[in-house]
């Protein structure tokens, strides 16, 4: 894990555009000594966050040479890993500290370190960092200060030499803010080159280099605090940041002829990070280890998972009539609100699932921690709890009601059962597809309705389905699903009524309206197959484009 050497980060020609007309990053050059505290500043939107990204690699730039030197000169083509801190959270905050980082070394470290080992590095990034005495707190009950060297320590258990942080200081009190640059500092102390963007300028006399950067990405100083203000001619920062909105091309011209590094155009080139070689399996393990870990640590949402089966059970109970297994329309109502249980029952499983943790992909992703692994820790667990939910739902109501005797493959209980789990499941792969689009947990929410009604209308038991309706309902889970159970129930073989009936007629207050016709329902073991293969085939193409959107989000929000 160690590495003594100090590097020396030379940056020649940085630029970086959206289009012709803007610019984020123009022509930058600088150098960065090691273990020094760095502080970038500037106006909002001038780039300072785009600087750093480029810097560690977590975004792309069109042109520009980013390189390392031993402090002998020796170029290095292979560098240890960078940290880089976003400015949101990137750790979950229901887990108590020391477990979080105990599995974010496990991604993030070889897997040929032991567990002692991995427990000893925490120790040292806590001591660092001041937070011995939190390591078993919850990491949400911690203070802001604290949350922030949190995630902090997340970054430094892989020994980075470069530590980039986005406005570490925001939304600090005064103190709290001081506390937390002197930490900074003493990292640098310990081998550590620190860089890290601030709009507070209340301690940048503490810092050994101030990089200014002035509106469209402009370098308009680099240097330690007391030339910043022989450079500027003014002792006071806030001044200072009023002559580079007025005018920033000013001043980068004024430090062009000034700076010992020299500017141009060069083809896009950087040095390779040193990376940890990925094991899928392996990094599947530990998230699935991880999630069950959060699943367990709230209770509540637990209690809630698993309290819908029952509930809905005896619910079903509730409004089931004589005619269930008899009667037509009486065992469709059935099976219907068994559809319902099981779509509802999937979207609540698995819908904020990914959107409430994209600051964390999105950091993980960049350090080579593999999406495929991530998105099925997440489907194996939820398919898990989907299938205890289908379970308990379906023989909770066996108990209280009677099922059909007449099997299909295999005893109807465990034909149900599979036709409930595969509808619950498929929900959740949609649900998991559909959160993997948004960035907001509560937004995602209000999209609920219009991924259940559908599933509603096009099942084929509130409206009968013929030629474009038909069409529209082979992309439904709900279609499937009332087919499978229907099958299993040989619901086409019921009649209306006791008698069977033309037309439709009263019975005392309820009408029984003719038999829709469900013959594109097979009574058959390839009839049942057929529903159950599309159902798990859906699910699966479902969980490919989770993959895909997940990919685009994460790449549209860099």
């Amino acid at each position: 894990m160690s590495d003594d050497r100090n590097y020396v980060l030379k940056i020649t020609g940085l630029t970086k555009k959206i289009n012709k007309n803007k610019i984020l990053l123009d022509n930058i050059s600088l150098t960065i000594k090691p273990n020094t505290l760095v502080a970038v500043i500037g106006p909002s939107g001038a780039g300072k966050t785009t600087l750093l990204k480029s810097i560690c690699q977590k975004s792309e730039f069109e042109n520009g040479n980013i390189s390392f030197f031993e402090e002998d000169g020796k170029i290095q083509d292979v560098i240890p890993v960078f940290g880089y801190v976003p400015q949101e959270n990137i750790i979950h905050e229901d887990l108590r500290l020391k477990e979080m980082l105990f599995y974010y070394a496990k991604l993030r470290l070889s897997k040929e370190n032991k567990n002692d080992e991995i427990y000893k590095r925490i120790d040292v990034v806590l001591s660092d960092l001041n937070l011995e005495g939190c390591s078993n707190q919850i990491i949400k009950t911690l203070s802001g200060g604290e949350k922030k060297r949190a995630n902090m320590a997340a970054e430094l258990l892989s020994n980075p030499k470069y530590l980039f942080l986005d406005e570490p200081n925001t939304g600090l009190d005064p103190y709290t803010e001081k506390k937390l640059i002197q930490t900074l500092k003493e990292l640098t102390q310990k081998n550590k080159t620190v860089v890290f963007v601030s709009h507070s300028l209340s301690f940048l006399d503490m810092c050994n280099q101030i990089i200014v950067i002035g509106k469209g990405g402009k370098l308009c100083f680099s240097g330690t605090p007391s030339e910043v203000k022989n450079f500027f001619y003014d002792t006071d920062y806030i001044n200072i940041y009023g002559k580079i909105q007025e005018d920033s091309e000013k001043w980068r011209k004024k430090f062009e002829k000034i700076n010992d590094n020299s500017a141009g155009t060069f083809s896009n080139k950087k040095v390779k990070i040193k990376k940890v070689k990925r094991n899928i399996v392996y990094q599947l393990k530990i998230l699935i280890m991880r999630y069950l870990k959060l699943l367990l640590s709230d209770k509540k949402n637990l209690i809630l998972l698993f309290l819908q089966a029952p509930v809905f059970a005896f619910a079903i109970k509730a409004v089931t009539r004589d005619g269930l297994y008899t009667l037509f329309w009486d065992t469709q109502e059935i099976l219907f609100a068994f559809v319902c249980s099981g779509i509802w029952m999937g979207l609540f499983n698995s819908l904020r699932e990914i959107c409430k943790e994209l600051n964390i992909v999105k950091c993980e992703s960049t350090n080579n921690i593999s999406l495929v692994s991530y998105i099925l820790s997440k489907v194996i667990v939820i398919g898990v709890i989907c299938l205890i939910q289908s379970i308990t739902l379906v023989y909770i109501y066996s108990l209280l009601e009677k099922f059909p005797t007449k099997s299909i493959i295999i005893n109807p209980i465990i034909e149900i059962i599979i036709s409930v789990f595969l509808i619950t499941f498929a929900s959740s792969c949609m649900g998991l597809m559909v959160s993997a689009l948004f960035k907001n947990q509560n937004r995602v929410m209000t999209i609920a309705p219009y991924l259940l009604i559908p599933h509603l209308l096009f099942s084929g038991v509130l409206y009968q389905l013929k030629g474009n309706l038909l069409f529209v309902a082979k992309f439904i889970i709900g279609y499937w699903g009332i087919n499978a159970l229907s099958i299993s129930s040989h619901l086409t073989e019921l009649s209306a009524t006791e008698e069977t009936i033309i037309g439709g007629q009263f019975d005392g207050m309820k009408f029984y309206p003719p038999l829709p016709e469900k013959t594109y329902i097979l009574n058959n073991v390839q009839g049942i197959i057929e529903n159950w293969s599309v159902l798990i085939g859906g699910s699966i193409m479902m969980i490919i484009f989770c993959y895909i959107l997940l990919k685009r989000n994460i790449k549209n929000n860099k």
